[in-house]
């Protein structure tokens, strides 16, 4: 289980840094699996689970900045709604 889940997540880093937005699909086994070793093995490799709380945290804030709900503040195409749009904000 421990290859698998370091060949995600290095899989998963390659994509966040190629600047692709679907990396967090990836993490998300990645982090599963791992978590699944680290029980399997608790005694030596509990503290792994610090590691993958702060992928988790990682994985929710680039779900969200993939989600439909983040292309709201996107700017639109007409340039005299997003003024409108800045100024009552």
């Amino acid at each position: 289980m421990w290859i698998v889940s370091a060949l995600l997540f290095v899989t998963a880093a390659i994509i966040f840094l190629l600047k692709k937005i679907y990396w967090w699909t990836i993490a998300i086994p990645a982090t599963i699996i791992s978590q699944f070793a680290i029980l399997g093995s608790w005694g030596d490799a509990k503290f792994g689970t610090i590691a993958n709380a702060f992928i988790a945290a990682a994985i929710i804030f680039g779900w969200g900045d993939s989600s439909p709900a983040s292309a709201a503040n996107a700017p639109t195409e007409n340039p005299k709604k997003d003024r409108i749009l800045s100024a009552g904000a």
